[in-house]
């Protein structure tokens, strides 16, 4: 009777043309051959905690003997507290270094000019007249400033910070792209400023026009002038206090 039934399984049957085939498409597959691998390395990581922990019942008989779903138990509980650590040291190190980080795809990566990227990235990546990619940059660089004094205003009922606290502790916090040495020119504004009021401007440290910040977050231009040797570039005087004011 059991060669009749291995017999009988053993012959293939008749294939249809145009029978269905069910399979997974290839981003399901791969998501599940990764999920099949950290599940298995997940059973043997409990294997390890659980041998681990009855060995020390040698020198310790006092510790509960560790069955295999309680060490499974304690590996989650620990992956969970280990996930928790990174997550904070990547939340202190974005507190730390506001706008110093961005997102590529499921990592962060380190915001900044072209040259601190590995060379291959430089490379690989479409050729940018350089300055088309400093007037991006400029504006991006205000963009983060405006995106700081927008929460640091929310955080202390819609007040910006003053010319003092600007120049103390904002200042060497956004240096201007290819000026490390310069500072953005501060306007405090008033306690509830119109959106056309001027908040940043730039000194005089590039060849074109010069970009401005307004309240309402819109980045402007004004014609750049002439440099006086005689006063500093990012002399309050160099700039209106309201661009729609002439």
């Amino acid at each position: 009777m059991g060669l009749v039934v291995a017999a009988w399984v053993g012959v293939p049957a008749a294939a249809w043309a145009g029978m269905p085939s069910f399979t997974l498409s290839e981003p399901a597959s791969t998501r599940l051959e990764v999920i099949s691998f950290f599940g298995i390395a997940f059973l043997a990581c409990s294997a390890v905690v659980r041998w681990l922990w009855n060995s020390l019942r040698n020198d310790f008989p006092r510790l509960p003997l560790l069955n295999f779903p309680r060490a499974a138990g304690l590996t989650l509980v620990w992956g969970m507290l280990f996930l928790l650590v990174l997550t904070m040291i990547s939340g202190a190190r974005e507190l730390l270094t506001p706008g110093a980080w961005r997102k590529e795809g499921a990592t962060y990566t380190l915001s900044g000019p072209a040259a601190t990227q590995p060379a291959a990235t430089v490379e690989e990546g479409p050729a940018m007249p350089a300055p088309v990619n400093l007037r991006q940059r400029r504006t991006e660089s205000l963009q983060k400033l405006f995106a700081a004094l927008t929460r640091y205003a929310s955080d202390h009922g819609q007040a910006y910070p003053t010319a003092a606290e600007f120049e103390r502790d904002w200042s060497s916090r956004f240096p201007l792209p290819e000026r490390p040495e310069a500072r953005y020119v501060y306007v405090a504004p008033p306690a509830v400023p119109t959106e056309t009021q001027l908040l940043v401007v730039e000194p005089f440290v590039y060849d074109d026009a010069r970009m401005t910040l307004l309240a309402s977050g819109e980045i402007t231009e004004i014609p750049n002038g002439p440099l006086d040797p005689g006063k500093p570039s990012h002399s309050m005087e160099d700039c209106p206090a309201d661009p729609g004011n002439p």
